[in-house]
């Protein structure tokens, strides 16, 4: 099955590289592309013993913004995993996970104080991942490191 992520983030030759290596790393990944000028990522897996959040995941780790385009009936909707820094307690994930659950468009959020990120799946057409990122700068916490 052929999956594209769209990678935010990637601003030169060597971040095409650690995409790339990052996303080859993964059993049952084969054929990856990355292609900076697109921000995409394509690669070939099997469906059954890949999980793609894992992928994107990882991608997030070192510093990127991973996307998995889902089609579902007219719309569009995308995951993002977001890095959220400045949650100290299940009260920040509340918080967290409430300012972004009231943006038009956001249909699932999970949010790890342990992972440091919310999970967020959305609808394009209604919201996108500045407004998603902005939801939580205004909540008082950090999508960027430092």
């Amino acid at each position: 099955m052929k999956k594209t992520l769209e990678v935010k983030g990637m601003t030169c030759g060597n971040c095409v590289k650690r995409v790339n290596k990052i996303i080859s790393g993964f059993d049952n990944v084969s054929d990856v592309s990355v292609d900076l000028q697109r921000m995409e990522a394509t690669f070939e897996c099997d469906p059954v013993n890949t999980d793609i959040k894992n992928i994107v995941k990882a991608i997030n780790n070192f510093g990127f913004t991973a996307l998995e385009k889902e089609w579902e009936g007219d719309t569009m909707e995308k995951t993002a995993t977001i890095p959220v820094y400045g949650m100290s307690c299940e009260h920040c994930v509340k918080a967290v996970k409430d300012v972004l659950n009231a943006l038009k468009g956001v249909k699932e959020v999970e949010v790890s104080l342990e992972g440091k990120n919310a999970q967020v799946v959305y609808d394009e057409e209604l919201t996108g991942l500045s407004e998603l990122e902005s939801a939580i700068i205004e909540e008082g916490y950090q999508v960027k490191e430092g």
